[in-house]
Protein backbone atom coordinates (compact mmCIF):
# COMPACT_ATOMS: atom_id res chain seq x y z
CA UNK A 1 0.00 0.00 0.00
CA UNK A 2 1.17 3.24 -0.64
CA UNK A 3 2.21 5.93 1.75
CA UNK A 4 -0.71 8.62 2.25
CA UNK A 5 1.34 11.71 0.96
CA UNK A 6 2.20 9.70 -2.23
CA UNK A 7 -1.47 8.43 -3.51
CA UNK A 8 -3.24 10.27 -5.82
CA UNK A 9 -6.75 11.22 -5.95
CA UNK A 10 -7.44 7.94 -7.55
CA UNK A 11 -5.54 5.45 -5.24
CA UNK A 12 -8.03 7.39 -2.03
CA UNK A 13 -10.81 6.83 -3.96
CA UNK A 14 -9.83 3.05 -4.34
CA UNK A 15 -9.05 3.41 -0.57
CA UNK A 16 -12.27 5.02 0.43
CA UNK A 17 -14.70 2.82 -1.59
CA UNK A 18 -12.84 -0.23 -0.11
CA UNK A 19 -13.77 0.82 3.76
CA UNK A 20 -17.44 1.78 2.63
CA UNK A 21 -18.13 -0.43 -0.34
CA UNK A 22 -21.86 -0.28 1.33
CA UNK A 23 -21.58 3.70 1.30
CA UNK A 24 -21.02 4.22 -2.19
CA UNK A 25 -24.77 4.67 -3.24
CA UNK A 26 -25.40 7.00 -0.80
CA UNK A 27 -22.40 9.19 -1.73
CA UNK A 28 -22.92 9.39 -5.31
CA UNK A 29 -26.49 10.11 -4.48
CA UNK A 30 -25.08 12.95 -2.72
CA UNK A 31 -22.84 14.32 -5.56
CA UNK A 32 -26.14 13.96 -7.69
CA UNK A 33 -27.87 16.27 -5.23
CA UNK A 34 -24.83 18.67 -5.54
CA UNK A 35 -24.94 18.87 -9.09
CA UNK A 36 -28.41 19.53 -8.67
CA UNK A 37 -27.62 22.27 -6.16
CA UNK A 38 -25.44 24.45 -8.72
CA UNK A 39 -27.57 23.64 -11.38
CA UNK A 40 -30.65 25.18 -9.70
CA UNK A 41 -28.33 28.12 -8.12
CA UNK A 42 -26.30 28.55 -11.30
CA UNK A 43 -27.81 31.84 -12.04
CA UNK A 44 -27.19 33.15 -8.40
CA UNK A 45 -23.41 31.46 -8.26
CA UNK A 46 -22.80 33.10 -11.73
CA UNK A 47 -23.82 36.18 -10.55
CA UNK A 48 -21.81 36.33 -7.43
CA UNK A 49 -18.87 34.51 -7.99
CA UNK A 50 -15.88 36.25 -6.31
CA UNK A 51 -13.50 37.84 -8.72
CA UNK A 52 -10.33 36.37 -6.57
CA UNK A 53 -10.89 33.02 -6.32
CA UNK A 54 -8.68 29.86 -7.58
CA UNK A 55 -11.29 28.73 -9.68
CA UNK A 56 -13.26 30.76 -12.53
CA UNK A 57 -17.15 29.96 -12.11
CA UNK A 58 -16.90 28.39 -15.92
CA UNK A 59 -14.58 25.96 -15.11
CA UNK A 60 -16.83 25.24 -11.96
CA UNK A 61 -19.51 24.68 -14.12
CA UNK A 62 -17.97 22.72 -16.56
CA UNK A 63 -17.52 20.00 -13.90
CA UNK A 64 -20.53 19.67 -13.25
CA UNK A 65 -21.21 19.31 -16.57
CA UNK A 66 -18.83 16.75 -17.04
CA UNK A 67 -20.06 14.87 -13.70
CA UNK A 68 -24.07 14.63 -15.15
CA UNK A 69 -22.38 13.16 -17.79
CA UNK A 70 -20.41 10.74 -15.81
CA UNK A 71 -23.48 9.98 -13.55
CA UNK A 72 -25.84 9.09 -16.52
CA UNK A 73 -22.99 7.30 -18.45
CA UNK A 74 -22.33 4.73 -15.56
CA UNK A 75 -25.44 5.34 -13.65
CA UNK A 76 -25.42 2.35 -11.09
CA UNK A 77 -21.98 0.93 -12.30
CA UNK A 78 -20.97 4.12 -10.69
CA UNK A 79 -22.25 2.90 -6.80
CA UNK A 80 -22.06 -1.09 -7.77
CA UNK A 81 -18.56 -1.27 -9.14
CA UNK A 82 -15.73 0.47 -6.64
CA UNK A 83 -13.50 0.45 -9.20
CA UNK A 84 -16.10 2.43 -11.33
CA UNK A 85 -16.60 5.26 -8.88
CA UNK A 86 -12.78 5.81 -7.88
CA UNK A 87 -11.46 5.47 -11.23
CA UNK A 88 -14.45 7.41 -12.91
CA UNK A 89 -15.14 10.37 -10.18
CA UNK A 90 -11.72 10.53 -8.96
CA UNK A 91 -10.09 11.00 -12.08
CA UNK A 92 -8.38 14.57 -13.07
CA UNK A 93 -9.90 17.43 -12.52
CA UNK A 94 -13.79 15.84 -11.60
CA UNK A 95 -12.22 14.70 -8.12
CA UNK A 96 -12.26 18.87 -7.18
CA UNK A 97 -15.86 18.48 -7.90
CA UNK A 98 -16.08 14.47 -6.36
CA UNK A 99 -13.73 15.65 -3.24
CA UNK A 100 -16.18 19.00 -2.58
CA UNK A 101 -18.94 17.24 -2.40
CA UNK A 102 -17.37 14.21 0.14
CA UNK A 103 -16.64 17.21 2.47
CA UNK A 104 -20.12 18.79 2.49
CA UNK A 105 -21.58 14.98 2.65
CA UNK A 106 -19.09 15.19 6.23
CA UNK A 107 -20.48 18.14 7.30
CA UNK A 108 -23.93 16.83 7.11
CA UNK A 109 -25.82 15.24 10.13
CA UNK A 110 -26.39 11.39 7.82
CA UNK A 111 -22.52 11.39 7.59
CA UNK A 112 -21.18 9.03 10.79
CA UNK A 113 -17.78 9.55 13.11
CA UNK A 114 -16.14 7.30 10.92
CA UNK A 115 -16.63 8.23 7.42
CA UNK A 116 -16.08 11.43 8.29
CA UNK A 117 -12.66 11.10 10.27
CA UNK A 118 -12.40 8.68 6.66
CA UNK A 119 -13.00 11.69 3.94
CA UNK A 120 -10.94 14.26 6.17
CA UNK A 121 -8.45 11.87 6.25
CA UNK A 122 -8.27 11.68 2.59
CA UNK A 123 -9.01 14.88 1.53
CA UNK A 124 -8.78 17.28 4.18
CA UNK A 125 -11.36 19.78 5.85
CA UNK A 126 -11.47 22.37 3.82
CA UNK A 127 -13.86 22.53 0.56
CA UNK A 128 -12.91 23.80 -2.87
CA UNK A 129 -16.49 25.75 -3.12
CA UNK A 130 -19.00 26.22 -0.22
CA UNK A 131 -22.22 25.92 -1.69
CA UNK A 132 -24.13 27.86 1.43
CA UNK A 133 -26.36 30.75 -0.59
CA UNK A 134 -25.62 33.59 1.35
CA UNK A 135 -27.54 36.91 1.50
CA UNK A 136 -24.95 39.74 1.35
CA UNK A 137 -22.23 37.79 -0.35
CA UNK A 138 -20.79 34.45 -1.36
CA UNK A 139 -18.40 32.52 0.97
CA UNK A 140 -16.63 31.12 -2.27
CA UNK A 141 -13.00 30.07 -0.90
CA UNK A 142 -10.95 27.87 -2.82
CA UNK A 143 -8.32 24.87 -1.33
CA UNK A 144 -4.85 25.59 -3.22
CA UNK A 145 -3.55 22.21 -2.19
CA UNK A 146 -6.75 20.25 -3.12
CA UNK A 147 -7.30 21.77 -6.64
CA UNK A 148 -3.13 21.79 -7.27
CA UNK A 149 -3.20 17.99 -6.39
CA UNK A 150 -6.09 17.54 -8.41
CA UNK A 151 -3.84 17.50 -10.88
CA UNK A 152 -2.41 14.54 -10.21
CA UNK A 153 -2.47 11.30 -12.45
CA UNK A 154 -3.55 13.74 -15.33
CA UNK A 155 -0.41 15.69 -15.86
CA UNK A 156 3.37 14.73 -16.84
CA UNK A 157 6.88 15.57 -15.21
CA UNK A 158 6.29 18.98 -13.93
CA UNK A 159 7.39 20.61 -11.12
CA UNK A 160 4.99 23.25 -9.57
CA UNK A 161 6.93 24.18 -6.06
CA UNK A 162 8.11 27.76 -8.31
CA UNK A 163 4.27 28.38 -9.40
CA UNK A 164 3.13 28.00 -5.58
CA UNK A 165 5.81 30.21 -4.02
CA UNK A 166 4.28 32.89 -6.97
CA UNK A 167 1.28 32.40 -5.94
CA UNK A 168 2.00 32.52 -2.45
CA UNK A 169 3.71 35.77 -2.27
CA UNK A 170 0.66 37.19 -4.33
CA UNK A 171 -0.67 40.44 -2.37
CA UNK A 172 -4.40 40.48 -1.20
CA UNK A 173 -5.16 36.92 -1.37
CA UNK A 174 -3.98 35.84 2.02
CA UNK A 175 -5.46 32.06 1.72
CA UNK A 176 -2.56 31.85 -0.89
CA UNK A 177 0.62 32.46 2.19
CA UNK A 178 0.73 29.20 3.10
CA UNK A 179 1.40 27.50 -0.16
CA UNK A 180 5.28 28.29 0.28
CA UNK A 181 4.93 25.48 3.22
CA UNK A 182 3.76 22.98 0.37
CA UNK A 183 5.51 20.50 -1.45
CA UNK A 184 3.81 20.74 -5.12
CA UNK A 185 5.76 17.67 -6.76
CA UNK A 186 4.11 15.93 -9.11
CA UNK A 187 5.24 13.46 -11.23
CA UNK A 188 2.04 12.73 -13.30
CA UNK A 189 1.61 16.05 -15.12
CA UNK A 190 -0.12 15.88 -18.45
CA UNK A 191 2.01 16.64 -21.31
CA UNK A 192 -0.28 16.62 -23.68
CA UNK A 193 -2.52 19.63 -21.60
CA UNK A 194 0.64 21.85 -21.28
CA UNK A 195 1.69 21.57 -25.38
CA UNK A 196 5.16 20.64 -24.30
CA UNK A 197 7.08 20.72 -20.78
CA UNK A 198 9.45 23.86 -20.64
CA UNK A 199 13.17 22.82 -20.58
CA UNK A 200 13.66 23.35 -16.96
CA UNK A 201 11.15 21.22 -16.14
CA UNK A 202 9.74 24.58 -14.25
CA UNK A 203 6.57 26.03 -14.80
CA UNK A 204 5.80 29.69 -13.55
CA UNK A 205 2.79 31.50 -13.99
CA UNK A 206 3.35 35.21 -14.04
CA UNK A 207 1.15 37.63 -12.67
CA UNK A 208 0.16 39.71 -15.58
CA UNK A 209 -0.76 36.48 -17.17
CA UNK A 210 -4.78 37.05 -17.07
CA UNK A 211 -5.87 35.67 -13.93
CA UNK A 212 -4.66 32.54 -12.11
CA UNK A 213 -7.99 30.98 -12.59
CA UNK A 214 -7.18 31.03 -16.61
CA UNK A 215 -4.14 28.55 -15.19
CA UNK A 216 -6.56 25.35 -16.28
CA UNK A 217 -8.10 27.01 -19.59
CA UNK A 218 -4.22 28.18 -20.40
CA UNK A 219 -3.29 24.44 -19.67
CA UNK A 220 -5.74 23.28 -22.01
CA UNK A 221 -4.81 25.38 -24.66
CA UNK A 222 -1.22 25.25 -24.30
CA UNK A 223 -0.81 28.70 -24.17
CA UNK A 224 1.09 29.09 -20.72
CA UNK A 225 2.78 32.21 -19.33
CA UNK A 226 6.58 30.61 -18.95
CA UNK A 227 8.99 33.37 -17.45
Amino acid sequence: MKALKEMTFVDKGHMLAGLFPELLKVWVDFIRTETEHFRREEEYYRNNWQSKTLIAVGFWYNLVIDIEHLLRKFNVALYLNPKVFADQLFYGFLTVFTSNSLLQYAESEHCDLEERLAIHLLFGHEKNVDNKILSHETNLIFSIDSVLFGLENTRGPIELVQFANRLASHEGIPWFNRMASIEFNSPNINKALLGGVPTDNRLVIGQESGGYLDLYFALEAGEIVVE
